[in-house]
């Protein structure tokens, strides 16, 4: 969530860069195996239960159901699946895992092979071009040698005989990061994978931005146009890849498919940025009056005030944008947890398998997210262990030895938290270049996150892009750099601006900050594993919905009418609240 309202804006600039986190962004915690894991010994399922989701949500239940229906002729997939590996027939079919936006599961051949199915839903991303896509990119990655599964067959239409769009791949050998025992500091290789991986990948510099397509999937004009930057190498890939439109969510999100906007790719990053803020502008255009726009955040403020912003950023971005070394056209993983790193099952553990690049874009470098395996900087609440600053670096105590054996453990305990974060930046230090900068910078962090809410300013509420606009201009000539073309900021905010700032800040997200904890932590107490979009398995529906209920019933005991109205309005969990994951990209 974002900073505390209740601080003055000069406090808030010192405050956690987690405190940035977007609100309803793209990424959601994921069903993944730790919640939705098939047993040792899979039980048979109806070809119904394929097609729909094991999950049900506290509030839209009906809409986000429908989203992941997904109508596919099972026979005919594992009929290809088959053909794809020299079997003569798909023995099994078991469904794996669910996330947010595709359904996966484990076909088992008559040859004793085994392979990987995903069919994605209406919610990834662009209908046809987003599988386009993630097919190239993978198959680039295997030229870089990046372990990715190798795609044995793929459809990008709906009219193939399975009836929708699928991937079939390799399945990565052992077992994903998540199921794995990481708690010893010596199991840490797959630390430097990660590394090796995202530097790697942050050393190729790309002639444009936008998304990885074989070459004969873009149009005939991008064609003639390289891959590489000028400068860089050419390689076998340099004739089969080339950038074409960004496969990007946020340009097709919510209706935005629809809209007559530029979608890449882009030669340079203003261009890139511009269209950015033409697609939410016209999207406001289009909608912002419809029922949908209204059940947003957005809607607490009129779209001329949302224009506004958005203009005031683009005036302000040449001047706050990084150098050049740190914008260029770079491709890096889009959900990096650990669901989707796959290690063997060796000492140490190294990766066998990063998975899941659907909706991966060549971006600039500063865009790069910080892998949520070690996106944990809260060194706040350490009871026993201290950080070195600016270095991440744990250190025990130095009473260690008089500490009981609860509290050595609990210090234990604390120091393998901190120390994956810390094992990242010295690797990443070591490794030198411009990444290390992406990931720690204070700048890079605001400029991403600035670019973030030009694309979702009426989704997250207008008063958290403010918030970015105003900490960039704070901190110009401070830790953000003068640029030489200019020397006084662009966008400057009055003492007047940051009153009414904390005012609305305060009005569209208070309640609701407040009140979403006490939700939260009484359902997961009760066991229950609960996504940011109210997403439950199917057993704990009842369960959850009655643990919602009760903590309702007593936040709004001896409240006035008003105040129980007031909380009923912003309550966490109430149909028709907007989250991400609701929105359609067809």
């Amino acid at each position: 969530m974002f900073c505390s309202f209740a601080r003055p804006l000069q406090i808030r600039i010192n405050r956690s860069l987690n405190a940035l986190k977007p609100l309803n962004s793209q990424t959601y915690a994921v069903f993944t195996s730790s919640s939705l894991k098939p047993s040792a010994k899979e039980e048979p399922v109806s070809i119904e239960a394929l097609k729909v989701t094991p999950r049900r949500w506290l509030y839209n239940n009906d809409i986000q159901m429908a989203l992941r229906r997904v109508e596919f002729d099972v026979e005919a997939l594992g009929a290809i699946a088959a053909k794809a590996v020299g079997a003569v027939k798909c023995n099994e079919i078991a469904f794996i895992v669910e996330g947010s936006y595709n359904r996966v599961f484990r076909l088992r051949l008559s040859n004793n092979k085994t392979v990987i199915a995903r069919i994605p839903f209406p919610n990834a991303g662009p209908q046809s071009i987003l599988t386009r896509s993630e097919v190239a990119t993978m198959d680039f990655l295997r030229t870089r040698n990046v372990p990715v599964p190798k795609v044995l067959a793929w459809d990008a239409t709906t009219t193939n005989a399975v009836g929708c769009e699928y991937i079939i791949m390799e399945q990565c050998p052992g077992s994903t990061l998540e199921d794995n025992d990481t708690s010893r500091l010596e199991l840490y290789r797959h630390i430097a994978d990660v590394v090796d991986m995202m530097a790697g990948l942050a050393s190729v510099r790309f002639s444009q931005y936008g998304s990885i397509y074989y070459k004969e999937d873009v149009d005939e004009l991008l064609r003639e146009r390289p891959l590489y930057a000028e400068g860089e190498a050419e390689d076998a890939s340099s004739e089969r890849f080339r950038i074409g439109p960004s496969v990007e969510r946020r340009f097709y999100r919510g209706g935005r498919t629809g809209t007559d906007i530029d979608r890449g790719p882009w030669k340079d990053v203003q261009s890139y940025l511009k269209a950015a803020v033409d697609c939410e502008i016209e999207w406001m255009r289009l909608y912002s009056s419809s029922p949908e726009a209204k059940a947003q955040l957005g809607a607490w403020h009129t779209p001329e005030r949302h224009i506004k912003a958005l203009q005031m950023w683009f005036s302000l971005a040449p001047a706050v944008l990084p150098p050049p070394e740190y914008c260029i056209p770079t491709l890096s993983h889009p959900d990096l947890h650990v669901g989707n790193i796959f290690v063997t099952g060796t000492d140490p553990l190294s990766v066998s398998g990063f998975i899941d690049w659907q909706g991966a874009s060549v971006s600039p470098l500063f865009e790069t997210e910080i892998p949520n395996i070690f996106d944990d900087d809260d060194e706040s609440n350490l009871k026993y262990v201290a950080v070195v600053p600016g270095e991440h670096q744990p250190i025990m105590p130095d009473n260690y030895d008089q500490l009981t054996a609860v509290e050595q453990e609990e210090a234990r305990t604390e120091y393998r938290r901190i120390w994956p974060r810390y094992l990242f930046y010295k690797l990443l230090k070591k490794v030198g270049g411009p990444l290390l900068a992406v990931m720690r910078l204070w700048q890079m962090e605001l400029v991403k996150k600035a670019v973030y809410f030009s694309s979702h300013c009426w989704s997250d509420g207008l008063p958290a892009f403010e918030q970015i606009l105003m900490l960039l201009s704070a901190e110009y000539g401070k830790l953000i750099p003068v640029h030489d073309d200019y020397p006084i900021c662009p966008v400057v905010f009055s003492e007047e601006d940051e009153k009414r700032h904390e005012k609305e800040y305060k009005v569209v997200f208070g309640e609701e900050i407040l009140l979403e904890p006490r939700v939260k932590v009484a359902i997961e107490r009760a066991g229950i594993v609960m996504g940011p979009d109210g997403a439950v398995e199917s057993k704990d529906l009842d369960a959850a919905m009655r643990i919602n209920e009760d903590v309702y019933a007593m936040t709004v005991a001896g409240k006035s009418e008003a105040h129980r109205e007031a909380i009923r309005r912003r309550w966490p969990i109430r149909e028709g609240k907007f989250v991400c994951t609701m929105e359609s990209c067809r």
